[in-house]
């Protein structure tokens, strides 16, 4: 048997055929052996993990476009909203902030239009309603309320001035072309709109964004 066995690895490997037969064999099993090591190696071994990097919860965190709009300011701020109705039916409700500057003694408008189809025709509708919302309920709430800030004398709301700014966060996607309509309409009002919808959204979640 193991003169068959070296007789095959001569015709395999020429070169054993000058040496004594002990060592053929002893070759022939170190090849052998070998070869067995190298199959056991590639097939036996246990595949390693990658390393992962923990994820931060800042990383998994996703803000909605309502989030922003709570969010984006850290001025003091009335919260409110507005009804839009039809035949004294409620259509449509908008959100609201009045963002309160007493650095430059002046308010502005913020906007939070969820998704809907009246989405458009409430930009439009809001150009002549928006001092509704100024001088509307929140305004006798607001009267004669004083701020004081630490180290600083008091202040009144009655001593701010709308700006004619105005920040619109809209659910639904608009055309540019529309954005650029209603951008026309309420500068004709002199007003300041800034729309933010699904590409502001998308930009402020961005891990690219700085915070």
């Amino acid at each position: 048997m193991l003169k068959k066995f070296v007789s095959a690895f001569n015709l395999l490997i020429p070169f054993l055929e000058p040496y004594p037969p002990w060592v053929k064999a002893l070759i022939s099993v170190w090849i052998l052996l070998t070869a067995f090591m190298v199959v056991c190696l590639l097939f036996c071994r246990t595949p390693q993990k990658a390393a992962t990097q923990p994820i931060s919860s800042e990383q998994i965190i996703t803000k909605t476009l309502h989030d922003l709009f709570l969010a984006d300011f850290d001025k003091t701020k009335m919260l409110g909203e507005y009804h839009l109705t039809k035949k004294d039916k409620v259509v449509y409700t908008v959100e609201y902030i009045i963002l309160c500057d007493f650095d430059s003694k002046t308010k502005y408008l913020s906007l939070f239009l969820p998704k809907s189809d009246y989405t458009f025709a409430a930009c439009q509708f809001l150009l002549t309603k928006y001092d509704d919302i100024l001088d509307g309920n929140i305004r006798s709430l607001m009267e004669g309320m004083v701020v004081q800030f630490p180290g600083e004398s008091s202040e009144t709301f009655d001593e701010l001035k709308f700006s004619g700014r105005i920040y619109i966060y809209h659910e639904t996607y608009l055309l540019p072309n529309r954005i650029d309509s209603l951008m026309k309409e309420y500068k004709n009002k002199n007003l300041s709109p800034q729309f933010r919808g699904r590409d502001y959204l998308i930009m402020k979640n961005s891990p690219l964004y700085k915070k």
